[in-house]
């Protein structure tokens, strides 16, 4: 698991963060004070190794504490996104991050696979 260790209270942020194959993908962390609740817009130009691969494009997807949030792509992506508060409440404060109540890490494809496996009981 990768940390994404540079998240701020600041309500618009924007990190990348290198993948195990070497692409990027970017986050887009927004603080939605009306509704209390942080949301992600992710973009990722496809494997490294394959430029013109199909992009992949996500936005407005609301954190939550789970072991990945992004399982519904998890046959279309080689990675996941795993948010953890340390009281098992969703992400609702724009201090979250800074905080650190609330972490957020990449899993890489084995990590998914694990999490698929001893969470989930079963494999993709």
């Amino acid at each position: 698991m990768t940390k994404i260790d540079n998240l701020s209270s600041s309500a618009s942020q924007i990190t990348r963060v290198i993948l195990t194959d070497g692409s990027i993908l970017t986050l887009e962390a927004r603080y939605m004070a009306a509704v209390q609740r942080w949301n992600v817009n992710l973009s990722w130009p496809g494997p490294a190794a394959a430029p013109l691969a199909t992009p992949f494009q996500i936005n407005g997807l609301n954190l939550s504490h789970a072991p990945n949030i992004l399982r519904p792509w998890r046959d279309l992506i080689p990675f996941g996104l795993s948010c953890v508060a340390k009281d098992g409440v969703d992400p609702i404060d724009v201090n979250d991050f800074e905080q650190e109540r609330v972490q957020l890490y990449i899993l890489d494809n084995d990590e998914v696979l694990s999490v698929e496996q001893n969470v989930y009981g079963s494999l993709s």
